[in-house]
């Protein structure tokens, strides 16, 4: 027994660090063993990460790694000593200007460092890190852009960064809810252009718009403008919850998947804009946003009968086809056009109006050139006649005759205007799609001065002012 268990002399047992897995061979850097022994204090995994990565703020290494990590929520002490001395090697490289693509792991732990501002001067120096490594590494690793752009502002609201630095970051879609939200706010140009990037009928595409720009710039833009008045006063409602959706006011957790030590934060309001705000209070994270994500419908509805308005009041050759509006929306569209054409008679009048007292001196200016325009006849008269032959008339064929399509083409477009199936028959003649729509646009540029078939990829789609004429051009 004595021999098993040893006797009163044998020396102690002690407990014996087991080497980590990959650790075999491979030195340890004194700081990283420094590093490690804080695993044996008593903190919560992310106090740990925190305690352990300003330790290592400024450390380099020059390992050469060519294993692979991966853990859910990726932190130092998840690491053996190569991977530990990999990472902190690419971090170096980074550091210097020198990025390079590795295992989403590790950009995640350097993301996690610059969100606790490890590694940082300042907020505002964390920031600016943070969104260079975006906006370089995301199209190395689509994993982690997702997250990281939400982690952006999250940090722009919780570290205070002024607003304009996140604008970039923003999309078209998220600046036109933004602008149409407050449009008392903005000009009459980004009014009109947010409506078009929302609206599922963009109005620049229409016959009319490139025929009268202003005239529909200025009616559709007092429109919406009319109709959040009226919704205000009539519906005890937004016209923008109706026309893409409501203000949402709801808890958030900030940095949510993120390895992030949460501290006591003051009171605060952060405006990112007039569509989204963040708001702390108690300690508590709320945020009010619009639940928009997607083109509108309803909206496009309206500016659809908008078009559809103008070309009927104004007399426009190519009309469009009616469709059901609610009564108040086109009393409100009609009582707008009359506004504008109103204001243009004015205009009108006020630059024919001719000042009298002026009349004198204006027929003394003519008499001078008048006078210096008094040529002797006499040198008329030995002036050689040139004769100027007779021009023939321009003849034009037939539609058949002129047509600048070919057999394809009109086939291609035959089909589109049916609604009938083309990829067999693109498919049977080696037909490129994109390059058939490319071709066709070309060949009608001529006739039309626009493109007639839209196409962003998805599905081409033949311009409704056009259709009509695109059909006369296959009769």
């Amino acid at each position: 027994m004595r021999e098993l268990f040893g006797d009163d002399n044998s020396p102690p047992y002690r407990d014996e660090p087991i080497p980590r897995r990959g650790d075999y061979g491979v030195r340890v850097p004194s700081r990283i063993r420094s590093m490690r022994s804080f695993a044996q204090m008593n903190l919560t995994q992310t106090a740990l990460f925190c305690r352990q990565g300003k330790f290592m703020e400024n450390y380099e290494d020059d390992f050469k790694f060519d294993g692979y990590f991966y853990a859910y929520y990726p932190t130092y002490d998840k690491m053996n000593t190569s991977e530990l001395r990999g990472y902190f090697s690419w971090r170096t490289k980074l550091r210097r200007g020198n990025i390079e693509k590795t295992c989403t792991s590790f950009a995640l732990v350097y993301i996690y460092e610059l969100l606790n501002r490890i590694g940082v001067s300042s907020p505002l120096d964390g920031f600016e890190k943070l969104k260079s490594f975006y906006l370089s590494y995301r199209l190395m690793d689509y994993q982690i852009q997702c997250d990281l752009r939400v982690w952006l502002f999250d940090y722009a609201a919780y570290y205070n960064i002024a607003p304009e630095l996140l604008d970039d970051l923003l999309t078209d879609f998220d600046k036109a809810i933004d602008v149409l939200v407050s449009p008392a706010l903005f000009s009459e140009d980004e009014v009109f252009d947010a409506i078009n990037v929302v609206s599922s009928h963009d109005i620049s595409h229409s016959r009319f718009y490139k025929a009268y720009p202003k005239e529909t710039k200025t009616v559709l833009v007092n429109v919406y403008i009319a109709l959040c008045g009226y919704y205000a006063k009539h519906r005890g409602e937004s016209f923008q919850s109706r026309a893409f959706g409501f203000a949402v006011h709801e808890y958030y957790h900030m940095f949510s998947n993120a390895v992030f030590k949460r501290r006591t934060h003051e009171n605060c309001v952060y405006s990112l804009n007039n569509a989204r705000q963040y708001v702390c209070m108690d300690d508590k994270w709320s945020v009010t946003n619009y639940t928009a994500s997607s083109k509108s419908s309803y909206l496009g509805d309206i500016v659809r009968a908008v078009d559809y308005t103008l070309r009927k009041k104004l007399g426009f050759k190519y009309q469009l086809k009616e469709k059901k509006t609610y009564k108040y929306i086109l009393a409100i569209i009609e009582s707008e056009i009359d506004k504008m054409t109103e204001e243009k008679k004015k205009t009108a009048r006020r630059e024919v109006a001719i000042d009298l007292s002026k009349l004198s001196s204006i027929r003394e200016a003519a008499e001078t050139t008048r006078d210096k325009l008094i040529v002797d006849e006499e040198e008329l008269m030995d002036e050689p006649t040139e004769e100027i032959a007779p021009q023939p008339e321009e003849t034009q064929g037939s539609d058949d005759e002129n047509s600048p399509l070919d057999k394809n083409e009109r086939e291609f477009l035959s089909r589109l205007l049916a609604g009938e199936q083309y990829a067999d028959f693109l498919s049977q003649n080696n037909i490129m799609l994109s390059i058939v729509v490319d071709s066709i646009n070309e060949k009608l540029y001529d006739t039309f001065s626009d493109t007639v078939i839209l196409f962003d990829g998805d599905e081409p789609k033949i311009i409704e002012d056009y259709t009509d004429d695109v059909k006369g051009l296959l009769t």
